[in-house]
């Protein structure tokens, strides 16, 4: 009976010390991804489309004008906070994301240059 209450005891001190350990992980903040290496082109502009819904694009109209820069790649990175399906716990995930984005027209374009096409 001494052996199973040392057992009992040693497996849920252990399972305190991994559950301890584990939330304080989750208390660190993950460090934001460098800066992006590559500095902005001026790609210039082009026309605001004509078939964008009204509200867009008085709101375009207003903050840019009828020329809008172009472009064709973006890379957003940003860091936040989740939770599963509402499910919360008290113990916030953090997380760290980088998508990189191109434009349909910039990968034809690329495509063609690289088959040389173009």
């Amino acid at each position: 009976m001494r052996k199973l209450t040392k057992a009992t005891l040693t497996v849920v001190g252990l399972l305190a010390l991994l559950a301890g350990v584990g939330w304080g992980g989750l208390q660190v903040k993950p460090k934001p991804f460098p800066p992006h290496p590559e500095r902005t082109s001026n790609q210039g502009t082009v026309e605001l489309h004509a078939d964008l819904p009204e509200p867009v694009g008085e709101y375009v109209r207003a903050t840019m004008g009828e020329r809008v820069p172009r472009i064709e790649t973006a890379v957003v990175w940003g860091r936040g906070e989740f939770n599963l399906m509402g499910l919360w716990f008290g113990i916030p995930p953090l997380a760290r994301t980088r998508s990189p984005y191109a434009t349909l027209a910039s990968t034809i374009l690329s495509s063609s240059k690289s088959a040389g096409l173009l």
